[in-house]
């Protein structure tokens, strides 16, 4: 888990990579090339696959479209 979040993170630091708050990451490993970005969906689209269920929602919650009352 410490290898896919320190390869995260260095995704996340490049200045090029410009990514929506409702985005998700799928990330792995690529045999003979190490780890990679395999997908980018939005946030309803993805499981939880082990995510902390709280940090899910918040990232939801802004893809929400909230209506006038």
């Amino acid at each position: 888990m410490a290898e896919a979040e320190a390869f995260l993170s260095t995704v996340l630091a490049n200045d090029r990579v410009e990514l929506p708050r409702t985005a998700v990451l799928d990330i792995g490993v690529i045999a003979g090339r190490g780890w990679a970005v395999v997908e980018q969906k939005s946030a309803w689209g993805a499981g939880i696959y082990g995510c902390d269920p709280a940090q899910m929602l918040e990232v939801i919650w802004h893809a929400a479209v909230r209506l006038p009352a």
